[in-house]
C-alpha cells in the first residue's frame, strides 16, 4: 500500500460493510464505499491522497506550517500511535478553523474567546472538548518553544 493511504472496514451487522479510504492516519477522507470489497489502490486514490497532503507553500509563520512543523517533529514521534491518530483529526479540525491565521495572532490573549468558542462546539461531548484544546495546547506549545529557541539563537 502506498505510504500513508489508510483504509478502513466497518461491518454492522445485518448492514452493508463500510470501507473509508483516508489520506493518511488521522487524515481527511477520500472514499467512502458502501457494500462490496475493500476498495482497490488506484491512481485516483493516490492522487486524492496527495492533494490532500499540505504543500510546502504554505506559509510557515501560520497554524498550517505549525501543524506541518509539529507533524515532522521529533515530539511527534515520540507520541504514542493513538495519540498521533487523535491529534491529526483535531489538526485537521484546527487547520480548518484556523490553518490560515498567522502566529502572531496567538499572542494576543483575546484570541482565547475565539478558541474557547471552537472547543465549545463540542461541549456536549466533553471528552471531545478537552481532547479538542489538547490537541491545541499541545501545537501552540512546540510554536512556542520553537520561537523562544529560534530568538536565543540570535542571542
Amino acid at each position: 500500500m502506498p505510504a500513508g493511504l489508510h483504509i478502513v472496514t466497518v461491518r454492522r451487522p445485518e448492514k452493508p460493510v463500510l470501507h473509508y479510504v483516508y489520506a493518511w492516519r488521522g487524515g481527511p477522507l477520500i472514499l467512502r464505499k458502501e457494500g462490496g470489497t475493500k476498495p482497490a489502490v488506484t491512481a485516483a486514490l493516490t492522487d486524492a491522497a496527495a492533494a490532500a497532503r499540505p504543500t510546502s507553500a504554505t506559509p510557515s509563520d501560520t497554524i498550517n506550517g505549525l501543524i506541518i512543523r509539529y507533524t515532522e517533529s521529533a515530539a511527534w514521534k515520540k507520541l504514542a500511535a493513538s495519540t498521533r491518530v487523535n491529534y491529526g483529526t483535531w489538526h485537521a479540525r484546527i487547520s480548518t478553523k484556523f490553518g490560515k491565521a498567522p502566529l502572531k495572532v496567538f499572542a494576543d490573549r483575546r484570541i482565547r474567546a475565539d478558541v474557547l468558542d471552537w472547543r465549545d462546539r463540542w461541549a456536549e461531548q466533553p471528552r471531545s472538548a478537552d481532547a479538542a484544546i489538547t490537541a491545541f495546547s499541545a501545537l501552540l506549545e512546540l510554536g512556542r518553544r520553537s520561537r523562544v529557541a529560534a530568538v536565543q539563537c540570535l542571542v
